[in-house]
């Protein structure tokens, strides 16, 4: 009898036991497929990101410099002068008119905006009919600081000025025309 209640009390420990190592095998399953879920969770989000950011900075992302805002702030002395942009707004045409007298001028400001989703610096500024020996000059550019460096969606305020240089006489009406375009790269 003895060693039947001894087989009894032997054999409840051993599913006391089973029963334990059946708990720790969920457990450690349970645990299993939480980190494979979490696994593919990460390299989703990791993938999406890297894919998001790739279209952001290269296949759908813009990188230009536009020329916006422009107008005549002062005219003194000259007929018919006018300011006009682009229609891809990155050129900026700048007519004096015709200057009546020396040390006519005309004043004109234009902001320059960085449409791209990227920091914007500007390398350079390109003037087209400049000729500044002359009688007409284009005053301002060199006041542009070539290290400018402006946010996406920020704006640089351009002042600029056609000038009779009043050294010079001459016998007819001066006429002036400019064309500024803008060179620029991306800061990394």
């Amino acid at each position: 009898m003895k060693d039947i209640k001894n087989h009894l009390i032997e054999e409840e420990g051993n599913k006391e036991e089973k029963r334990s190592y059946k708990g720790l095998i969920a457990i450690i399953v349970i645990i299993l497929l939480f980190n494979i879920a979490f696994s593919i969770n990460l390299g989703y989000a990791y993938i999406y990101n890297a894919d998001e950011n790739i279209s952001t900075a290269g296949i759908n992302g813009k990188f230009e410099m536009l020329f916006d805002n422009a107008k005549i702030k002062d005219n003194n002395g000259a007929e018919n002068a006018s300011i006009e942009i682009s229609d891809d707004m990155k050129k900026l045409y700048l007519n004096g008119g015709e200057l009546q007298y020396p040390g006519a001028k005309v004043d004109y400001t234009v902001e320059i905006f960085n449409n791209s989703k990227v920091v914007t610096k500007i390398q350079s500024v390109e003037c087209n009919g400049i000729d500044n020996t002359g009688v007409i000059r284009l005053e301002g550019l060199d006041k542009i600081d070539e290290n400018v460096i402006l946010n996406p969606g920020e704006r640089y305020n351009l002042d600029l000025r056609i000038k009779w240089d009043d050294r010079f006489d001459a016998a007819e009406n001066e006429k002036a025309n400019f064309e500024i375009n803008i060179n620029f790269e991306q800061v990394i």
